[in-house]
């Protein structure tokens, strides 16, 4: 009986303390702008199960919002919205109230066989933006790159991961910034 309610105890505690950091999906209140990037792989890259970027206002504690990307995961997959001979990449637009903000950390979650890896980025990573009210703030193109490498003594494979930022956003990811925009605002719309 004790056994049973300490287990019970352990699993209330531990949901209660991954309730109070849920990322937001959408900032909800009226005055707000966008931000906006493409996120993905490059073309000869080993796909991945996850990738994550988080983003933070300056002022908040910890990090508020989140987006995240599933290749060939068995929780789903995402598709891309661009597939070229360069990169897959889908593009994402987050509805945040005016200030300043982060990008503080990225993640990679890579699978191999019954090992999975766990990649983040330096504690000094940030990537700071400004989101005004009514406007969109275009980022770069964030692009992750994983390659295969021999482990220790080569008895298996590990991989390597990194985070590109580079180009500025085609037109065609801009284009598809402002469909995603119009489906925030239409969902925002019809719960309100």
């Amino acid at each position: 009986m004790k056994l049973s309610s300490l287990l019970l105890l352990s699993i209330l505690t531990t949901l209660s303390g991954c309730a109070a950091f849920e990322a937001k999906q959408h900032y909800t209140g009226e005055q707000a702008g966008y931000v906006s990037s493409s996120i993905g792989i490059t073309k000869n890259s080993a796909k991945s199960p996850f990738y994550r970027i988080n983003i933070k206002q300056k002022e908040a504690p910890f990090q508020e919002y989140w987006v995240g990307l599933n290749f060939e995961n068995m929780w789903g997959d995402t598709l891309p919205d661009i597939s070229d001979d360069k990169k897959e990449v889908v593009v994402f637009a987050k509805r945040l109230e005016p200030g300043n903000y982060s990008i503080t950390e990225w993640q990679a979650e890579i699978v191999g066989g019954n090992i999975t890896f766990n990649y983040r980025s330096r504690k000094d990573f940030n990537i700071d933006f400004e989101v005004k009210d009514g406007e969109i703030t275009y980022l770069d193109q964030m692009l992750f790159h994983t390659i295969w490498q021999d482990a220790v003594f080569g008895l298996t494979k590990k991989p390597g991961n990194f985070l590109l930022v580079g180009k500025e956003l085609t037109d065609e990811e801009k284009s598809l910034t402002k469909v995603r925009i119009q489906e925030i605002e239409k969902t925002r719309l019809t719960k309100g």
